[in-house]
């Protein structure tokens, strides 16, 4: 027979309780229970909401630093297509370039998308643009000039130190807003660990009341702790899968640098290759110039094509001394005048017209086009020398080198001539000399000073190294 159901009064169910051994410790025990139970399940959702928050800043850190590294990758790749299309000349290289410029601006797109709820970072990023920007103008005036032909101004561009400058700049500014990045993280996971700290500290404390007054209370604070661990675990394997990201990253870096040094040495043989072949093909047509001289009996004419033989032999020197040098853009003047001057002596003295030709040079170098200049202007000065300085017999002429102060030469060419007194007429010619030598002085930066006198001739120049 079922009992009926009857509403019992407020002091009859305190009576019952009381009887089963439920009294005002076991209350306070329940209400402690309670409000430990609240505060657990306070703590723990802080605690998750904080490990939740540091997990998607873990994340948001990675998609940052690895669009930041992709920008930088594609600013190299640029700088070294531009550098393979100097050298080599390739549509592919051309194309190479042209592909990097476009991922760059895709690249930083997604950057200052990333970025954009973080002004200080937006700030430092769109501070960075004018140096990217800078940096592409660069490439592009070096393909530019490169297909215009301009090689000895593509050469100039890619020589200055504000590529380098840029480049480095832009790395140091990227680094700095990965920098910030990675203290904003360090100082997330610092918070994130108290969190964890503080909870677990209440959760033990909690457990201890719960288990005296419910098993529900200890089933939700197990709850609760394996959803941080669960929590914790996640962010240790962001950590991890972020350091194996960064391990693959430096791994790629290590291959791209070997690659630009097989590159740059391939680069370097071919380089040297045509510098031979362009020598041999110059003294081939030296050689056929000598030939060609022993058949003609003009005097003018003769002279007009040792004076050519002479311009082609200063060239040739240049490349076939790059060929056996283990610099490629920087040559050694001393030694080179020495060849040319040697050289000369053969071309412009033959039989019995004998002369003395003589080099005092210190151990300088400099760059290809500033040898060439010097070589030619040496040329066409001893020329001329030989042609008017000793017109019934044969002298000395003597060709000086010597610093002339940081970073600076002289250059002498000098004789003991007939030299130009007063009423003497000026040696007749072209013209043609004359305006080669003021053309290698301008390319050189300088002007030629004669110093002309009744016994000898000194003409002289102090160009940059």
């Amino acid at each position: 027979m079922s009992v009926p159901f009857r509403i019992r009064s407020w002091s009859e169910t305190w009576s019952r309780a009381q009887s089963r051994g439920f009294g005002w410790v076991s209350i306070v025990l329940i209400l402690a229970g309670f409000l430990a139970l609240l505060t657990t399940n306070g703590l723990s959702i802080w605690a998750s909401n904080a490990l939740t928050e540091q997990y998607l800043a873990v994340q948001h850190s990675r998609d940052v630093r690895r669009a930041l590294d992709l920008t930088e990758r594609s600013i190299v790749d640029a700088v070294a297509a531009e550098r393979g299309f100097l050298l080599v000349g390739s549509a592919n290289y051309r194309q190479a370039e042209a592909e990097a410029r476009h991922e760059i601006m895709v690249y930083f797109g997604e950057v200052r998308a990333l970025l954009l709820d973080d002004p200080e970072l937006l700030r430092r990023l769109d501070d960075t643009r004018p140096l990217i920007d800078e940096s592409m103008g660069i490439t592009q005036q070096v393909v530019r000039d490169m297909e215009a032909g301009r090689f000895n101004q593509a050469l100039a561009v890619l020589r200055s130190s504000r590529s380098t400058q840029v480049l480095s700049e832009l790395e140091a500014r990227f680094d700095a807003i990965d920098h910030i990045l990675m203290g904003r993280l360090d100082e997330g996971r610092r918070a994130a660990e108290r969190a964890r700290q503080i909870n677990l500290w209440f959760s033990s404390l909690a457990s201890v009341l719960i288990v005296l007054v419910a098993a529900l209370a200890i089933f939700q604070f197990s709850r609760s702790f394996q959803a941080i661990r669960q929590a914790h675990s996640e962010l240790d394997d962001a950590n991890r899968d972020l350091e194996r990201r960064v391990d693959a990253r430096t791994q790629d870096l290590v291959v791209a640098q070997a690659e630009v040094e097989r590159s740059r040495d391939r680069a370097e043989a071919m380089l040297r290759e045509v510098n031979h072949r362009v020598g041999n093909s110059l003294q081939l047509v030296s050689s056929f110039i000598t030939l060609q001289g022993r058949t003609i009996r003009d005097t003018a004419a003769l002279e007009a094509f040792r004076a050519t033989q002479a311009r082609i032999e200063a060239v040739s020197r240049v490349h076939r001394q790059l060929y056996t040098s283990d610099n490629m853009g920087r040559v050694e003047l001393d030694s080179y005048l020495t060849g040319l001057v040697d050289e000369l002596r053969q071309s412009l003295c033959p039989g019995e017209r004998a002369c003395s030709l003589t080099v005092e040079a210190e151990p300088l170098t400099t760059s290809t086009d500033r040898t060439v200049a010097v070589g030619v202007l040496v040329a066409e000065l001893v020329t001329n020398a030989v042609k008017y300085a000793y017109p019934d017999g044969s002298g000395e002429i003597r060709v000086r080198l010597v610093r002339d102060g940081d970073n600076r030469a002289r250059l002498t060419v000098e004789d003991d001539g007939v030299g130009v007194g007063e009423g003497a007429a000026s040696p007749k010619g072209t013209g043609l000399g004359k305006t080669i030598i003021a053309a290698m002085a301008r390319d050189l930066r300088t002007e030629v000073a004669y110093v002309y006198g009744p016994v000898g001739l000194s003409a002289s120049l102090v160009f940059d190294l």
